[in-house]
């Protein structure tokens, strides 16, 4: 009976957790965007693009490699309207973002069209 006991308040606590909401971000990237002269909210988006990443006891948690996989899934560079966060299971520890994925076109490319005299952006 007690085998029995054990077994389940160990079952329960592995199956708890808690998540909790760790901050709000206007716009945020894990590269280096240049959107001089651009409407952001006017490009091609993917909402409810999300990024999880769960690390054994909370070792090396940081929050580039769930925003890589959002950004992944939404096929962009930014996200903007971002929500992230905290989950804590019973030996597991991550970080979870939510947002809408834009892609920014590149930089260089509409550096190189206006020095060439183009007037169009690019989106790659």
């Amino acid at each position: 009976m007690r085998m029995k006991t054990a077994i389940l308040c160990g079952l329960f606590l592995a199956a708890t957790g808690c998540e909790t909401r760790v901050g709000d971000f206007t716009a945020i990237s894990s590269r280096t965007l240049v959107a001089h002269d651009l409407d952001i909210t006017k490009l091609p988006n993917k909402q409810g693009c999300e990024g999880k990443k769960m690390w054994w006891f909370g070792m090396g948690v940081n929050l580039k490699e769930p925003l890589e996989m959002a950004l992944k899934s939404g096929g962009g560079n930014l996200m903007i309207d971002a929500v992230v966060y905290y989950d804590d299971d019973f030996f597991l520890t991550g970080l979870r973002i939510k947002g809408t994925v834009v892609q920014i076109p590149d930089a260089t490319q509409s550096r190189t069209d206006n020095l060439t005299g183009k007037q169009q952006a690019r989106v790659n």
